[in-house]
Parts: structure tokens; C-alpha cells; sequence
């Protein structure tokens, strides 16, 4: 078992290293993120309207399908938020690179815990339950990052997810 010693870095991959990696002074363009943020319980509430036929609709292709039209917004959202993060900030790659594998490690993930058994013995269904969990995962990502750019901005409405 690996154990993380208090304060070394050197044990740390290059690209982690917080000290290489620029840094703002302030947040650009707050007045665009702030219109931004105030639209997007809107976007998602549509994003979940256009999705809900395809949940009602019974079969599990048509399921995974709302999903995914769901999690695609959800990337685009998160990946406009992390557009006011400092070039390099997330683990000093693009942060579509880094959503990439975060989101394929959510679906590994869920899929795995969903499926005690070893893989393929959860049945059909599973592909549906993992992909709402990821939906749900980038849900509560957006919330969070959306969150922190507001703290960020100084004091601001309050904004609900």
C-alpha cells in the first residue's frame, strides 16, 4: 500500500507539480461567466426534456440514447466552465483530455460496482444504470465548478443547479 507523505512533492508526477502552473489573478470576463452560469438550469432542464421521451419509450437502446444526448450537453457545459480555469490547470492537459478519462473512469466504475459478480452479470440493464450515474456525476460536477468560478467572482445571487 502506497502512503502519501505530508508535504513531499517530489514523489509527484511533473505535470501535477501546482507550482509550474500559471496562474490568474482574477477570473476573465466574470459579466459572460455570470450570464453563463444564470442559464444554465435552463439548459439543463431542457437538456432533460428532450431526453425524456427517449426514458419513456421503454426499450434500453432508446434509454441510453437520452443519456447520452445528456451527458454530450454536460460535456459541452463543463467544458465551456473549465474555459475560465488557468491554461494547464488539471493535471496540466487539456481539460478535454482530462474530462475524456474522467468520464471513462466513471463509466468503469459504476460499471464495475454494479456488478459485483465479475463483468456481463449484471444483464442489459446495467449500461442503462451506469449511464445514468455518470449523468449524475456530471451533474453534480457542474454544480461544483459552476460554484466555485461564482465564489471566485465576489459576491453574486444565489444561482440553483
Amino acid at each position: 500500500m502506497v502512503q502519501a507523505r505530508a508535504g513531499q512533492r517530489d514523489d509527484l508526477p511533473e505535470q501535477t507539480k501546482r507550482d509550474e502552473i500559471p496562474r490568474q489573478t482574477r477570473i476573465p470576463d466574470q459579466r459572460r461567466l455570470l450570464n453563463y452560469i444564470r442559464s444554465l438550469p435552463g439548459v439543463k432542464r431542457d437538456a432533460y426534456n428532450r431526453a425524456r421521451p427517449l426514458w419513456n419509450q421503454g426499450d434500453m437502446a432508446s434509454q441510453r440514447g437520452g443519456a447520452a444526448d445528456v451527458i454530450d450537453i454536460y460535456v459541452q457545459i463543463l467544458l465551456t466552465l473549465c474555459g475560465y480555469y488557468p491554461p494547464g490547470h488539471f493535471s496540466n492537459v487539456s481539460f478535454q483530455d482530462y474530462l475524456s478519462e474522467l468520464i471513462a473512469s466513471r463509466y468503469r466504475w459504476h460499471r464495475a460496482r454494479w456488478e459485483p459478480l465479475g463483468a456481463g452479470t449484471g444483464g442489459t440493464i446495467i449500461r442503462v444504470l451506469v449511464a445514468g450515474d455518470v449523468m449524475a456525476d456530471l451533474d453534480s460536477m457542474i454544480s461544483e465548478i459552476a460554484s466555485n468560478l461564482l465564489r471566485q467572482c465576489g459576491p453574486t445571487e444565489s444561482v440553483g443547479f
